[in-house]
């Protein structure tokens, strides 16, 4: 089930009446966790089976750390070859074969499996669990439902944020029922998600694939289309993520935000410190940290590149994203090396922005054969109706866009706002919803990951 889901409403607010009514924490655990299975096994049953396992497995592998202490790395090993080989199976299992058959070694064909809704997701969170018991960072939970509510919390369960155990399971072990502020603050967050995704995100999206979809899209065509989904990425994540935040505050638990007013960042690793921040910070703690620990400035710069590509390979098994990896890696250890002049904020931000342009190019290309075949026709005269039509879709983009920095802004202040202002603001975004949204919803860009 997605949060465009007709039916969705009515679930979150079902869930939240019996968990508010729940006479303790684990009664509250409990609902809580059969409305998380009842999401996510919505349309797709054949998936809980791996959601299930892969939490009672980082389960068994922490209590079993606790038992057996110098068994520890062991287990560890065990939790992350068991969530590890899933992802890899279901996710980059054909591209490791076409990847195969491509240099010529023996492969079977494609294994064609579906790809499981967030499982790139919910692989990481379940796997910080078993990472910070490991740490001593974290207790075992006892309880085999405790450690499946952490991972399947249906409000950040396909998209995020990712979320770390030390910070989550205390909510959901304890007997909190969100208050009056609360409420009224997920009220905002649902209703600036709305805007961001039906409103603004979808709107773009029609006009960003048409620039994509050419056959022979001129320049001009696709530089305004990447144009565009800047916004249109940031609206639809960043929707997605206000979306989650609000419909778990009304289950009386708080979830951490995911951006920061990215594209103001100054260098590569502020945008990067800005954007998907439970994401980056999950890669920061768990694969760059330990590969750049007591390492000089090389091994640092290693250990970032090294981080940054399987960062792109984690969004999609597809060469270009492995790219796009790259060319933030390129960018982050390049910086350091410019001369200090470059680095100050007044020159930094424009050039970090450019950076992220390219790299939002190489992310939304459908493959590294188009972006071959658009560079070789870079120089191609666009024709009048080209011309009309990019900037068509760079003053759509510029309205986005400035329709998201000052709802976003708004959204930031909302909590002193006096309470018909604020009813107001929730009104205005219903009447803008209900204009704009669309009989067919378009999934998450982020569900593709």
């Amino acid at each position: 089930m997605a949060f465009t889901h007709p039916w969705y409403p009515g679930l979150l607010l079902l869930t939240a009446l019996l968990a508010a009514a729940a006479p303790g924490a684990r009664p509250r655990a409990l609902v809580l966790l059969v409305a998380s299975l009842v999401f996510y096994g919505w349309g797709q049953p054949w998936a809980l089976p791996l959601l299930i396992g892969s939490a009672l497995l980082d389960w068994a592998a922490a209590l079993g750390m606790a038992r057996w202490p110098r068994r520890r790395g062991l287990l560890l090993g065990v939790s992350l070859a068991g969530n590890l080989g899933l992802l890899g199976l279901f996710k980059y299992g054909d591209f490791v074969l076409a990847g195969a058959a491509t240099l010529g070694l023996p492969a079977p064909g494609p294994l064609g499996l579906p790809l499981p809704p967030g499982i790139s997701f919910f692989t990481f969170q379940s796997l910080s669990y078993t990472i910070d018991v490991h740490a001593g960072r974290l207790a075992p939970r006892r309880s085999p439902l405790a450690v499946l509510g952490f991972v399947a919390l249906f409000p950040q369960l396909v998209a995020g944020p990712i979320e770390r155990a030390r910070d989550l399971l205390p909510q959901l072990e304890a007997h909190r029922r969100p208050t009056r502020a609360d409420l009224a603050r997920a009220a905002d967050l649902l209703a600036w998600g709305a805007v961001q995704k039906l409103v603004i995100a979808d709107t773009l999206a029609l006009y960003v694939d048409l620039s994509f979809a050419q056959p022979n899209a001129p320049a001009l065509g696709v530089a305004a289309g990447v144009t565009a989904f800047l916004v249109q990425i940031l609206a639809d994540f960043g929707g997605y993520t206000d979306l989650a935040r609000g419909s778990a505050l009304m289950l009386g638990v708080r979830l951490r935000g995911n951006f920061d007013r990215p594209y103001a960042a100054t260098s590569p690793g502020d945008f990067w410190a800005r954007w998907h921040q439970s994401f980056t910070s999950w890669m920061r703690d768990y694969v760059y940290t330990p590969l750049a620990s007591d390492g000089g400035a090389l091994r640092r710069s290693a250990a970032a590149a090294i981080t940054l590509t399987l960062a792109g390979l984690w969004h999609g098994a597809a060469w270009h994203f492995v790219a796009w990896g790259a060319w933030f890696a390129a960018l982050t250890v390049g910086w350091r090396l410019l001369p200090r002049a470059l680095r100050r904020p007044a020159i930094g931000a424009p050039l970090t922005l450019a950076g992220v342009w390219v790299g939002m190019l190489i992310f939304r290309a459908p493959s590294l054969s188009w972006l071959a075949e658009r560079a070789r026709h870079i120089g191609d005269p666009p024709h009048p109706q080209q011309i009309a039509a990019a900037a068509a879709v760079l003053g759509i983009g510029a309205a986005g866009g400035l329709l998201l920095t000052a709802g976003g802004a708004a959204l930031r202040r909302a909590e002193g706002a006096r309470p018909p202002i604020r009813a107001g603001a929730w009104a205005l975004s219903i009447v803008l919803v209900m204009v704009f949204a669309r009989d067919t919803a378009r999934d998450f860009v982020y569900f593709r990951f």
